[in-house]
C-alpha cells in the first residue's frame, strides 16, 4: 500500500513538472530533468545501500559469540561465568542481563535471543573480535552486508540470515570494531 502512495505521488509529481515545463524553455527544462534524475539516483542508492532487504542473506546459522548461541537457554552457570550483572527493564527483551563484558536479552521462554560483547577476549566463531580491524571482517564473512551510522555510536556492519532471521552487527570506530551484536530480528 505504501508503495502504491508513494508512485501516485511520483507520477502525480512527474505530470505536474511536465505541465510546468511546456512554460518553459528548453535548456531550463533540460536541467530541471537532469536534476531529477540525479536526485532520484543518489536517493534510490542510499535507500539501497542503508537497507538490509537489498543484501544477499548470509549463513549464520551455526554463529555465537563467546560460548553463547542464540536460543540458548538462560541458566545459571551462564549467568555465574560472565560475573556480576544488573537486571534492566527493556521494551525489546523479556529480560535484559548486563554485564562487565556485554549483554544479554532472552524472550519469554527464557532464551538468548541478543547477545552483545564489548570485551576483547570474546570472538565471534570465525575469531573476529572487539580490536580487530574493519577488512577483516568482509575477510570472514564477505561482501554480502550493509552499513549503517549511527550518531555517537559510529558506523557498523551488518549481515542478516534471512532464514534464520539472525542480524550479525559490527559496531566500529576508526575501523576498527568496538562492539559485537548477533541478535533474532523478526
Amino acid at each position: 500500500m505504501f508503495v502504491l502512495l508513494i508512485l501516485t505521488v511520483f507520477i502525480i509529481s512527474i505530470g505536474l513538472i511536465l505541465l510546468i515545463l511546456k512554460q518553459l524553455k528548453k535548456s531550463i527544462l533540460l536541467f530541471i530533468v537532469t536534476l531529477v534524475i540525479v536526485i532520484l539516483y543518489f536517493g534510490g542508492w542510499w535507500v539501497f545501500v542503508q537497507n538490509h532487504h537489498f543484501v544477499r542473506s548470509t549463513d549464520l546459522a551455526k554463529e555465537n559469540i563467546g560460548d553463547v548461541s542464540l536460543l540458548d537457554p538462560i541458566n545459571e552457570s551462564l549467568m555465574k561465568g560472565y560475573g556480576e550483572y544488573t537486571e534492566h527493564e527493556n521494551i525489546y527483551y523479556e529480560r535484559s542481563f548486563h554485564f562487565e563484558t556485554g549483554s544479554i536479552g532472552t524472550n519469554s521462554k527464557n532464551e538468548i535471543i541478543y547477545i552483545r560483547a564489548i570485551d576483547p577476549r570474546v570472538k565471534t566463531t570465525s575469531g573476529l573480535k572487539i580490536g580487530d580491524l574493519k577488512q577483516e571482517i568482509s575477510e570472514w564473512y564477505g561482501d554480502n552486508y550493509f552499513e549503517q551510522r549511527e550518531m555517537g555510536r559510529g558506523d557498523s556492519i551488518n549481515y542478516i540470515d534471512r532464514q534464520y532471521n539472525i542480524q550479525l552487527q559490527f559496531w566500529l570506530i576508526d575501523d576498527r570494531i568496538t562492539e559485537i551484536v548477533l541478535k533474532k530480528v523478526r
